[in-house]
């Protein structure tokens, strides 16, 4: 059975407040393996870290950059999701059936949790 690794980035504006916090999914990428999921999403990481640490940076240098971020904020990765997809089906392979496995990690890229899936779509942890 051949599988697909879908890469998702999860995230939310630092102006939102809770409990109103809407989050936003950003798809990175579909791989054949998940080592070169994993390998994306630790690149991933370390771009927001960079874009943050300059943000940062330009905010405490600059009064309308400072001004601009207190108006409209700036994304904050949450989490991470790679999910394991059946391929050579004859259905849709994003359909709710041909998952295989979700794993989720947090905004650092470390392993929070793993669900494996049977073909019925039961979780099995």
């Amino acid at each position: 059975m051949k599988t697909v690794f879908e890469l998702v980035r999860i995230y939310t504006n630092s102006k939102a407040r809770y409990p109103l916090r809407k989050t936003e999914t950003s798809e990175l990428g579909l791989f054949s393996t998940l080592k070169k999921a994993e390998k994306q999403m630790h690149k991933d990481v370390q771009y927001c870290k960079d874009e943050l640490q300059e943000l940062l940076r330009y905010i405490a240098e600059d009064e309308k950059c400072r001004l601009e971020e207190k108006h409209y904020g700036h994304d904050v990765t949450l989490a991470y999701l790679i999910t394991e997809y059946q391929l050579d089906t004859m259905d849709n392979i994003f359909k709710s059936g041909q998952q295989q496995s979700e794993r989720s990690y947090t905004a650092a890229g470390q392993p929070n949790d793993v669900c494996l899936l049977d073909s019925n779509c039961i979780r099995h942890f």
